[in-house]
């Protein structure tokens, strides 16, 4: 069994203070958020770019949690009893949107799900890199609805598949794809 650090205050204690800091306020936004967002501006703009990105990599990775988890699902594809996060980061890799869901929530849903929990940190994205998983013209259409809305603005979201990703969905380790998307990223006209 693992035991917090000596420094560290009672676990009882440690975790209220980590409910009170994740309890969302009228916002719909936790502390820890408002912190995280925070920190990826500033590191943003110490490497010279705009808090906010231009262009977001998206994608999912199912894991295995605990037989006794209160939520969990089954992520078939990967053959996986468990949860699925699903996280867009920008060229450096920083975080813009997450989200956890039980595994049998598909790519496109749990993307869509990530972009609605975060969507303040998107309004700058203009261009999204993603794997096959992403396919459809309803996931590109719930894109566009939720970081275009039609009184905002009518230009549109460049949602590039790659189409080096073979196997998608078959394992969890980095595919030739997002090699390629990290390579691709570097040279991304970014603000």
């Amino acid at each position: 069994m693992a035991h917090d650090p000596a420094e560290f205050p009672k676990w009882g204690t440690v975790y209220s203070y980590f409910a009170k800091w994740s309890k969302p306020d009228r916002e719909g936004v936790s502390a820890l958020e408002r912190a995280l967002k925070k920190s990826v501006g500033e590191a943003r703009e110490k490497l010279g770019r705009n808090a906010t990105t231009s262009f977001i990599i998206v994608d999912a990775q199912s894991v295995k949690n605990t037989d006794s988890a209160e939520k969990k699902g089954y992520d078939a594809g990967k053959k996986i009893s468990g949860i699925k996060r699903h996280i867009a980061v920008d060229t450096q890799g920083l975080p813009h949107a997450i989200a956890v869901t039980t595994a049998d929530v598909t790519d496109r849903n749990g993307a869509l799900a990530a972009i609605d929990r975060c969507k303040p940190n998107l309004h700058s994205v203009e261009s999204m890199l993603v794997d096959g998983g992403y396919t459809g013209q309803p996931f590109a259409d719930g894109v566009m609805e939720r970081l275009r809305p039609r009184s905002k603005s009518s230009s549109a979201i460049n949602c590039t598949p790659l189409p080096c990703c073979r196997n998608v969905g078959s394992s969890n380790a980095p595919s030739d794809g997002w090699k390629s998307a990290a390579v691709y990223g570097k040279t991304a006209n970014e603000n």
